[in-house]
């Protein structure tokens, strides 16, 4: 195997072991044993036995199972979760398998998305912006307007973050890094820091005479927004100082007035125009927990972060665009509730008012009339009727008591109905129109 890091290479084969870890045990765990390194890649002061890497297994060169994977597909562990918490020299740095410390942080964590976690393999998340302002109160900033984007990280050109224990400081491209220390430069140059642009390693960096500044006082403060929050990092964070600084220090004359503070923040293009890489200056200020089997991670603090402020938009014409959207809106609604009640107001004309409501209970009055005409021509009707059974049953009789005995008197009836032909002889009677009643005499023979 071989491998190229952002800084040093190393080389050699594949081992096969046992390896354990605070009492958890990976059998036949597969690991790279380097048998070639270069000087820039190992150059620590103390011995190192090698590099321990938490990338997911796409990250993997050779499709090998992590020691993450290994410890999890033999039940040593529930899920695929650890976190670290990194310090300073004089502080104990954890490395936790398993649930979170509480006593590592306060409040809620704050969790982001990975992306692409099953392609690249690495904690890459997403940064909403990175900002620098004059203090520590991101709102305070915020309210007097004295703060500004390092990179607001649009969504043309969104911004990633991986966060990586193997990358000693930040790194971001050369495009943000040039402009930060440009405006690191120009922030000090009139104040008493003894500040200035140095080329270190082939690379300038922003460097400041120990003794003559306060660093939390003199120079401005990062932010790096992440989850909807904004996570601070201190000049005391990303100036270096002492046997961590670029240059070191002299303190052979019992001072420290000769020594010079860098800044542990650098450039890297080959991730990418708009990736950084939060390394150790960031992770020794958070409790940070990666959690790959629901493929986020999370950081958390020991004071309440600062909402992270919002993006602005791509270009001055979408505030634009935004502002007549909401006026047309507004708009729509006012015409909308003038149309509705145009349509229920009573008429301006009172004449026209009544004449309308004339209509109405004339119309009520005409209904009432007609229903009693109905009823008086059905009174009328059924009295006439009454009348002619009357009069037949009468004119009945009497030819009965008058009837000659040589005379037949038949009653014959004579029907008007509509019938439907049919074919046949068989037409059926569908409505009877009327019934006349008709005596005929028949003399005897």
């Amino acid at each position: 195997w071989s491998i190229t890091y952002g800084k040093g290479s190393a080389s050699g084969h594949l081992s096969r072991d046992s390896v354990m870890i605070g009492g958890l045990i990976a059998k036949n765990q597969i690991f790279a044993e380097a048998t070639d390194w270069s000087d820039l890649l190992i150059s620590c002061a103390e011995p190192m036995s090698g590099i321990l890497g938490f990338a997911m297994k796409a990250a993997s060169e050779d499709d090998t199972d992590t020691l993450i994977e290994s410890l999890y597909n033999q039940n040593q562990i529930e899920s695929k979760l650890f976190s670290v918490s990194l310090k300073g020299n004089d502080e104990t740095s954890e490395l936790i398998i398993g649930d979170p410390d509480p006593s590592k942080y306060n409040n809620d964590i704050i969790w982001g998305d990975i992306i692409q976690p099953t392609e690249t393999g690495m904690w890459f998340t997403q940064l909403t912006g990175i900002i620098h302002t004059d203090s520590n109160n991101l709102t305070t900033a915020y309210n007097t307007n004295e703060w500004t984007w390092l990179d607001s990280c649009m969504d043309s050109a969104p911004c990633l973050a991986l966060i990586d224990t193997g990358t000693s400081y930040i790194t971001m491209p050369s495009s943000a890094y040039n402009t930060l220390i440009q405006y690191l430069e120009d922030y000090t140059a009139n104040t008493n820091a003894k500040c200035f642009v140095s080329n270190f390693n082939g690379e300038n960096t922003f460097i400041c005479q120990s003794s003559s500044y306060s660093m939390n006082d003199d120079l401005p403060y990062l932010w790096f927004q992440i989850g909807g929050y904004a996570f601070e990092i201190s000049p005391e964070q990303y100036m270096l100082t002492g046997e961590d600084s670029c240059y070191g220090s002299d303190t052979s004359s019992g001072d420290n007035d000769d020594g010079y503070d860098c800044m542990g923040i650098s450039s890297l293009d080959s991730m990418g125009d708009h990736t950084y890489i939060l390394g150790d200056v960031f992770l020794r200020e958070y409790y940070v927990i990666f959690d790959e089997s629901n493929y986020r991670i999370g950081i958390g603090a020991m004071e309440e972060p600062y909402i992270a402020i919002d993006r602005p938009p791509e270009s001055d014409i979408w505030t634009y665009i935004e502002i007549g959207a909401m006026i047309l809106g507004a708009i729509g609604v006012i015409i909308c509730v003038c149309v509705s009640c145009w349509r229920l107001r009573k008429p301006s004309n009172s004449q026209l008012w009544k004449k309308q409501r004339l209509i109405l209970e004339q119309g009520n009055e005409a209904i009432v009339m007609e229903e009693s005409k109905s009823n008086n021509r059905n009174k009328y009707k059924n009295k006439n009727k009454n009348k002619n059974r009357n009069k037949n049953q009468n004119a009945r009789n009497q030819q009965g008591n008058n009837s000659d005995p040589n005379v037949i008197t038949v009653m014959d009836f004579h029907a008007d109905a509509e019938f439907m032909d049919s074919d046949d002889e068989n037409d059926q009677v569908v409505n009877v129109l009327s019934i006349q009643q008709v005596n005929v005499d028949y003399q005897k023979l």
